[in-house]
């Protein structure tokens, strides 16, 4: 399955991309509106995650014109906003679902697996071709009960096969499916692994010929290599029955802790923006469009701590960003209470996970 997450905040992309990769789906990103627009009219997605607050082209904007354009692809809207107003006005627009920042990444791995499936009565735990069984859940492929010791793209490739039996796949075709944009190799780079996925079916008495080319069009499982006692079938399971191990779970919050460190500068720069506009603000030389910018850096900053679990820097970037939005000027004792804020703030973040 091909995701494109349309987010403007590093640290929350990077955040996104290691759940949603823990998952096995394949992430194109773009960090403005414009650039997924550009994305989302040249690529057919199976789900578009859109933020709301976006440079070149905002989420909601962005969710019009795709339902103007009768495009039907699934949208799970992301905003730090949480009114019914934002709520209403989000899946109005034309979105499946709207998650509120900051969120936990287990809800929402279920939100996409919940759009992915919508439509369908079950969800697949086995796909089989004839001698080929692949556990979707856990990930294991097997020929005649003979466990397939394949690289990710191996699988992922066989899982594609296996899914669409009569399809033929050109090596465009699978790259498009299967890399992400932004790490798409050459079309030789196909060829290799259908050759490496082919030895290791070879190594376990599978013929060769399984995996057929179709002379000038691609690649497809062999009709002939049919086991005729066993018909293409899939075995429903309801989700969230399979349990994921304490050094998985340990593995994973050890990259998120690793992205927060590599990300943790963007959030500083943030709060410093803010020091310098309520400076600013102090003197009375605060523009509108200053304004509009502290406003939206704390905002990033509501839904990105909150992400990594930071809930009170969270909490204190709402409670600032509420205040640029003040449509009437500041007062005084506003100004002390935003100071104060964002002095809180600071100390927050650079707390936050350590040095």
């Amino acid at each position: 399955m091909k995701i494109l997450l349309v987010e403007d905040d590093e640290a929350t992309v990077n955040l996104l991309q290691l759940a949603l990769t823990q998952q096995q789906y394949t992430i194109d990103v773009a960090l403005d509106g414009k650039a997924g627009w550009q994305l989302a009219e040249s690529i057919g997605y199976d789900l578009i995650l859109l933020d709301v607050m976006l440079p070149k082209l905002d989420g909601i904007s962005f969710c019009r014109r795709l339902r103007a354009q009768h495009n039907n692809v699934a949208v799970l809207m992301m905003t730090a906003r949480d009114t019914v107003s934002d709520r209403v006005l989000g899946l109005d627009a034309g979105a499946d679902d709207y998650l509120v920042k900051p969120f936990k990444l287990e809800e929402l791995a279920a939100r996409v697996r919940s759009l992915l499936r919508r439509g369908k009565d079950t969800v697949v735990s086995a796909l089989e071709w004839g001698d080929i069984r692949i556990d979707a859940i856990g990930g294991e492929a097997y020929y005649r009960d003979r466990p397939l010791q394949l690289s990710r793209k191996e699988h992922d490739i066989l899982e594609l096969l296996v899914r669409h039996p009569k399809q033929v796949f050109s090596r465009a075709k699978i790259l498009d499916l299967l890399w992400s944009l932004d790490r798409a190799p050459a079309e030789d780079t196909v060829k290799a692994h259908i050759k490496g996925l082919r030895n290791k079916l070879k190594a376990v008495d599978a013929s060769p010929d399984l995996i057929e080319a179709v002379y000038g069009q691609g690649y497809r499982l062999n009709p002939a290599m049919m086991n005729e006692t066993a018909k293409a079938s899939l075995s429903p399971r309801a989700v969230g029955t399979a349990e994921q191990g304490e050094p998985a779970e340990q593995r994973v919050m050890a990259k998120v802790a690793q992205i927060w460190q590599s990300t943790k500068f963007h959030s500083i720069g943030h709060v410093t923006m803010l020091e310098h506009t309520t400076s600013l603000l102090s003197a009375g030389d605060l523009s509108d469009e200053l304004a509009r910018m502290a406003a939206q850096a704390a905002h990033k900053l509501v839904g990105s701590l909150g992400m990594f679990g930071f809930q009170d820097g969270s909490q204190l970037a709402r409670q600032i960003e509420a205040l640029f939005q003040t449509t009437t000027p500041l007062v005084q004792e506003q100004i002390s209470q935003l100071k104060t804020l964002i002095l809180e703030l600071r100390q927050v973040v650079e707390n936050c996970g350590g040095a």
